[in-house]
């Protein structure tokens, strides 16, 4: 899909919460295009789903390209676990206001977003990341949205998916590089400490849907 394709599609939808912005869709929804154009092996996974914002573009696209590949959403419903020293950068106001709880919603309110516009549900698994069996996590991953927040969050999501994941495959962390939340990029810096593959910031595009520049959106290509 092109930019504009993938413009129009965010605007037949509209952003249903704050928790995503249309530069933050645009993003996901270009690397995933990338994989389902190439049919690269593996299913998809979004860890941290909320109320569905991004899930149901995630849908869309896959029905866009009528794929059979799986879709897998993970998510507590009990908001942010307990912060840890990583998340906490005192010099920064605005981190007072992630705390533990932050961001809670339902399962039931996920599944409401999905019947209204008519889109086929994912598979749902409900718990901690680190709680929910390895089985309940695809064997082959080709594609990973992560959208944990803290440390502990995101260190316990790439414990679950990153061995799954099969060569070429994308991840991309929400608010990665987010000095509100600085737990979430540590903790990716500190999983790939002793691993081949490097953290990039370039996830999302600037305000022109542009790619390049270091903002919020981590990316990870699988070696």
């Amino acid at each position: 899909m092109n930019k504009n394709k993938i413009i129009n599609l965010i605007k037949s939808h509209g952003i249903i919460s704050s928790m995503m912005t249309k530069y933050q869709i645009f993003g996901v929804i270009y690397y995933l295009d990338k994989i389902l154009n190439t049919n690269l092996e593996g299913d998809i996974v979004e860890l941290g789903c909320n109320i569905g914002t991004t899930s149901l573009y995630i849908r869309k696209i896959m029905d866009i390209y009528n794929s059979n590949k799986e879709f897998h959403v993970y998510d507590s419903w009990e908001g942010l676990p307990e912060k840890l020293s990583e998340d906490t950068d005192m010099t920064n106001k605005y981190n007072i206001y992630f705390q533990k709880g932050s961001c809670a919603t339902s399962k039931y309110k996920f599944i409401n977003v999905f019947k209204k516009i008519g889109l086929t549900m994912p598979t749902i698994h409900s718990g901690w990341f680190k709680e929910i069996s390895d089985h309940k996590y695809p064997e082959k991953i080709c594609f990973a949205f992560l959208d944990g927040d803290f440390y502990s969050s995101i260190t316990d999501s790439l414990n679950k998916i990153y061995h799954k994941m099969v060569k070429g495959g994308i991840i991309i962390i929400d608010d990665c590089g987010n000095n509100f939340l600085p737990g979430c990029k540590k903790a990716v810096e500190d999983f790939l400490e002793d691993k081949e593959e490097k953290l990039e910031l370039t996830g999302y595009p600037n305000k022109q849907y542009e790619f390049g520049e270091m903002l919020c959106g981590g990316i990870i290509i699988k070696l």
